[in-house]
């Protein structure tokens, strides 16, 4: 993520721990001077000393070696004041043993009993005072660690690539633990060295910062000096020498793990209807392990894993001809994936690429044209893994490495008419990524690539892809005291299989080869696809208040990275730009403020102008922690054209548009903090309006118990939404249908978070949704250029169009987990799902009415799915 999303994290950071309690003591350390004292600054050095003897974790610091080990007290403060003088003094020790890193702060307070420590679950963010330990053991300034912890004991850790992108889903096994002393309170960490990676040169010197938040004044404080200003987190960070005599350890953990579930089954009458409900009991086991091959080098393995604890997908009802896009959720998948992005377009923080992970052990694809030769056909919503390994790593000469590989099962549905057909293919994903660093990761250079295998039959490979392979090089480069930045990409892609399969990649709404005004010609007779993709940005990263991001990006027709990739439509060229203003000094108007002016055109290959736009948008942290945001947007204001909207047909000129969006947020540290985000927008010169509304609320019942809700309502009218393509009566031609369609969406998304202590948790998730939509004014495109927007449709002139294609659609996701971490790095999970889905068309449509279309949410009968999975950890 951004470096300003990193900072943001830095100072609102939340953890949980297996080990930790909160305990009251007296100071180890005579009081401090805390308020307006000025720490002696300090070169951004420090030295750690080899414990003699143990070291007894109890957050006291009283054992010898820190008698010994030598003070750090040069912390500035860097939120909201950069480079200030921090209210309250802090200090930290470093020492060693062979096996761990153990690090003692004292954050000092006058007011003890103003320290805010909430109790929440592992890796959850709350409004605490916290003590973050960053550590960067490579010592290549473009990787690390972090290890959160608050008062009460919850932990949070994270892993950290290209100086500041953090991996939230990062666990790691370590202990801390703290204690609310005379003068403050400290935390005192021991991380095992297995858990770190560093050069095996028997004395290697670590990049390390420290950094402590005052929950109650939202101050941020870090040794080294840490400068919003500057661009990257692990390039700032201190030199820690000292580490003499220690070796790398050869690291082999194994958490095996068994599951027991019981799960529902359907069964469907002779025209696919339902006509019963069965249970089945099912039960597995699995293993996840972590090798270090080397000192530098981690193989991660999972067999047979279940990820039944992760919550489902919200509902959504697609109604574009484009796939949806969700984000990654499983443990395994999300851990380390920053280390496989290779971006290709970014949208409001959703990045197509060439490794998309939820690829593996999807819905299986042939579900649908299964359903459509045989609608007894019982199908299933995902495909098993057999298993996976990642090898990842950095050498001592900066080149990062990673290689993953995962194998999924053939998965098959079961009809009365067809037998069984396979739904799924087995299949192998394969995915290599190597990046050298120069200039101490100033300039990198990096290769990726992709390969998707399948064993296809004569029924498959009338669908499906043999093989597909996409490579990449990027590069980028930093100058000028890294305040700025050129970078790049180019890639290529490479799919085979049938003439039928290959004719399917082409047809597809990526790609559309069919369109009627364009250069591209459809080839029935071909047997692969190929294309390129390459990119060329400019960025000013770092220095002074502006920032900003130009690129110029083309990928061809013919481009195709969807097997394990995402990306939602090939053929395009782009001109983007971001220009922002940054105002981090704080005034009595505000905490913090930022400005952004964007700007963008597209087109395709051959040249047709797809879209133009701008947009402006501010947001203000004022004094009150209270947050405000808003923005304008407007779009072809010049002649572009929709290549997409007739699906295989022709162009569609676009009308201008217009939207605006204004949220604000609440102080995050009180009881109960609203917020309120509204959208409008306005189209085809006034025929196409909408808007939605989100409110929000978190509530603190206590330092336990947290309840949040967000309902969203949504009214659009749409009105030249895509209805299908027929057969012209008078010309017998094909006529691209639209119509005008009304739809509202009203749902809600709800959580309930217990905490009994940081090893016991309880969740609860529940998702209601519920969308109508009801169709009026078909018609048929006339002259779909046309600069008048009535003279783009006329007057259908079909006779076998749906007469009703009205829709409503109702579902509700629930889901309930227990976890209890019974040691470190081992757990139980209990889990309830319900998933409630009800589809209402035609004879049975009816219109919009939010208490009884959530009353009949709740009469469709539920999928309950019942699940126990208990894990233990251990390490050889």
């Amino acid at each position: 993520m951004r470096h300003t999303i990193t900072l943001c994290a830095l100072l609102l950071p939340a953890a949980l721990s297996a080990q930790t309690k909160v305990t009251v003591a007296s100071a180890a350390h005579p009081v401090a001077e805390t308020a307006g004292r000025t720490p002696q600054v300090t070169p951004n050095t420090a030295t750690a000393v080899r414990a003699v003897g143990s070291i007894v974790l109890d957050g006291r610091g009283d054992d010898a070696v820190w008698t010994k080990a030598p003070e750090i007290t040069a912390f500035r403060e860097f939120e909201p004041n950069e480079d200030g003088d921090p209210k309250f003094a802090t200090s930290a020790k470093i020492a060693f043993d062979d096996r761990n890193l153990y690090v003692f702060v004292h954050a000092y307070d006058p007011h003890p009993d103003s320290i805010v420590g909430r109790l929440t679950r592992r890796d959850r963010e709350s409004p605490s005072d916290w003590i973050i330990l960053l550590i960067d053991s490579y010592n290549d300034h473009r990787t690390g660690f972090e290890f959160h912890v608050n008062p009460a004991g919850v932990k949070r850790d994270i892993s950290i690539i290209n100086d500041g992108e953090e991996d939230e889903s990062w666990d790691a096994v370590w202990d801390v633990q703290t204690a609310i002393v005379s003068d403050g309170w400290t935390a005192e960490f021991r991380i095992p060295f297995s858990q770190l990676r560093f050069p095996p040169n028997g004395s290697p010197t670590f990049g390390m910062m420290i950094g402590r938040k005052i929950g109650r004044t939202n101050e941020g404080i870090a040794w080294p000096s840490l400068r919003k200003s500057k661009s990257g987190l692990v390039s700032q960070f201190a030199q820690v020498s000292g580490f003499a005599g220690l070796s790398a350890h050869r690291r082999l953990e194994v958490t095996p793990y068994t599951v027991m579930k019981s799960v529902p089954q359907r069964q469907l009458d002779g025209g696919g209807a339902t006509a019963g409900f069965d249970r089945a009991q099912l039960g597995t086991v699995g293993a996840d392990i972590k090798y270090g091959v080397t000192s530098n080098l981690t193989l991660d393995a999972t067999i047979n894993p279940d990820f039944g604890q992760v919550e489902a997908d919200p509902s959504n009802l697609n109604l574009t001809a484009f796939e949806t896009f969700y984000s990654e959720r499983r443990p395994f998948f999300m851990e380390g994936a920053g280390l496989f992005r290779f971006d290709l377009t970014c949208n409001d923080g959703n990045c197509s690429g060439l490794f998309y992970s939820r690829r593996i052990g999807r819905r299986p694809q042939l579900n649908g044209d299964i359903q459509s030769i045989d609608p007894t056909a019982s199908v299933s919503n995902s495909t098993p893994i057999l298993g996976a390994a990642k090898l990842t790593g950095r050498t001592e000469s900066g080149l990062q490495v990673g290689v993953f590989d995962a194998m999924t099962e053939e998965r098959r549905a079961y009809g009365n008419n067809i037998g069984s057909l396979v739904a799924e293919p087995r299949t192998n994903y394969l995915v290599g990524r190597v990046a050298q660093d120069f200039r101490k990761g100033k300039t990198t250079i990096g290769v990726m690539a992709t390969a998707t295998n399948r064993s296809l039959d004569s029924f498959t490979e009338r669908y499906l892809g043999r093989s597909a392979y996409v490579g990449g090089l990027d590069a980028r480069h930093r100058f000028l005291h890294d305040n700025f930045e050129l970078s790049g990409f180019l890639a290529a892609s490479d799919v085979r299989g049938t003439t039928d399969a290959i004719s399917k990649v082409q047809l597809s709404p990526r790609h559309q080869y069919d369109r009627p005004d364009d250069n591209l010609a459809f080839d029935s007779t071909r047997t692969s696809l190929g294309g390129t993709a390459q990119q060329l940005a400019f960025a000013k990263i770092g220095g002074g208040i502006t920032r900003f991001f130009f690129s110029f990006r083309e990928i061809s027709p013919g481009f195709e990275v969807n097997d394990v990739g995402y990306l939602p439509r090939a053929d395009q060229k782009s001109f983007s730009g971001w220009t922002g203003l940054q105002f981090n000094k704080p005034t009595s108007l505000y905490r913090m403020a930022r400005l952004n002016f964007n700007g963008w055109s597209g087109w395709t290959v051959a040249g047709l102008p797809r879209n133009i736009g701008a947009n402006v948008n501010a947001h203000v942290q004022f004094p009150s922690m209270w947050w405000a945001h808003a923005g304008l947007n407007t779009s072809d204001f010049v002649a572009t054209y929709d290549d997409r909207a007739a699906r295989g047909g022709p162009a569609v000129r676009n009308s201008p548009n217009q939207s605006g969006w204004f949220g604000i947020e609440g102080d995050n540290r009180k009881r109960i903090v609203p917020g309120l985000f509204l959208v409008g927008m306005r189209g085809d010169e006034g025929r196409t309006h909408g808007f939605f509304v989100d409110p929000n609320l978190d509530f603190r019942v206590s330092d336990r118990l947290t309840f949040s809700a967000g309902p969203h309502f949504q009214h659009d009218i749409i009105d030249a939404q895509w209805a299908g393509v027929y057969t012209d009566t008078a010309t017998g031609k094909a006529a691209y249908t639209f119509a005008r369609l009304d739809q509202r969406t009203l749902s809600m998304t709800g959580r309930m978070d217990y905490t009994a202590t940081p090893q016991l948790t309880m969740q609860l998730y529940v998702a209601p949704y519920v969308t109508v939509g009801s169709y009026s004014n078909h018609r048929q495109l006339g002259d779909p250029r046309a600069a008048a927007y009535s003279q783009r449709y006329k007057p259908i002139a079909v006779t076998n169009i749906a007469a009703d294609d009205n829709f409503n659609y109702r579902a509700l996701n629930t889901n309930a987990v227990l976890r209890w971490e019974y040691r470190p790095g081992s757990s139980i999970f209990v889990v309830w799902q319900q998933g409630r889905e009800d589809y209402l068309a035609g004879d049975r449509y009816s219109p919009f009415h939010a208490r009884e279309d959530y009353r009949g949410l709740f009469a469709a009968h539920p999928d309950n799915t019942f699940l126990i999975k208990a894990s233990y950890w251990f390490t050889l």
